[in-house]
């Protein structure tokens, strides 16, 4: 799964609470796509190439999101 999949998913599925994108090869760029998905809450992003500015920035552009997992990610401050 890769970038190219997150913009077709944000583009048909304006409802969609829950996405699993856990070691997938999506990058900072499809990442940043999810943020017309307003109505998402949980988002899995372990092992995969986001960044704490990702991170960040999608938390900011998504104020409903209440769990976002970035384990093992650049994200993960809990080391």
């Amino acid at each position: 799964f890769t970038d190219s999949g997150l913009q077709l998913i944000s583009d048909h599925l304006d409802n969609l609470e829950v996405l699993n994108l856990c070691e997938t090869l999506v990058t900072s760029q499809g990442i940043l796509c999810l943020a017309s998905l307003k109505n998402l809450r949980i988002v899995n992003l372990n092992s995969t190439a986001v960044s704490l500015s990702d991170y960040e920035k999608l938390k900011e552009l998504l104020p409903n999101l209440t769990d976002v997992d970035v384990k093992y990610t650049d994200a993960d401050l809990s080391c």
